[in-house]
């Protein structure tokens, strides 16, 4: 908030797509919905023009899936088709997210998941404008968020193999949500 007031996080009156889509999760995170809602209403036009409309999709996706309204976020990743590389790629990753919480509310949503995850990890694979450490990362959420599926509804995965999943692996997307997630499947099963 400080550097968007002091002006610094804005070049020539612009910010970047980066900027925006950090600002938004920060805040989202934090559960700071009314400054998330006023930043995006105030900032989504200091965009580069061709970025605002999916900048402003992602958001309010991302903002839903933080509020735990995940059938309005899911709605809005479905109806919209991202075409900025980055924001199709983030987009994926919060689309994943709203079906594991969804699949952790209702074990039937199961088949999205797990398509959803089949269906993500081709797409990176075949993915030729990503640099490999950049897929890798991506892959890395996926796989994990596999495990994690895998082991809430299947009895003869071990906890260990859980416990260990996030060790010694640095370069995976969401990696503090996955470890909120890792606590929550392991708290869900042992009931």
């Amino acid at each position: 908030q400080l550097g968007l007031n002091l002006g610094i996080l804005m070049h020539q009156g612009k910010l970047s797509r980066n900027t925006f889509t950090l600002i938004v999760s920060a805040s989202n995170t934090k559960g700071s919905f009314d400054y998330t809602q006023k930043f995006i209403e105030h900032y989504v036009g200091h965009l580069d023009e061709s970025i605002q409309t999916d900048c402003a999709q992602w958001a309010k996706a991302h903002t839903a899936y933080w509020q735990k309204d995940l059938e309005v976020s899911l709605d809005l990743l479905q109806r919209y088709r991202f075409k900025i590389p980055y924001l199709q790629l983030i987009s994926r990753v919060l689309h994943t997210q709203v079906y594991f919480d969804l699949f952790l509310q209702d074990t039937s949503y199961q088949f999205y998941l797990f398509n959803y995850f089949d269906a993500f990890e081709k797409r990176l694979n075949r993915e030729q404008l990503w640099s490999k450490l950049n897929k890798t990362s991506f892959l890395r959420f996926v796989q994990k968020c596999r495990v994690l599926a895998r082991y809430y509804v299947d009895e003869s995965i071990g906890t260990n193999k859980v416990l260990k999943l996030l060790e010694g692996n640095l370069n995976v997307q969401a990696y503090n949500w996955l470890q909120q997630k890792r606590t929550e499947v392991l708290q869900k099963r042992a009931k």
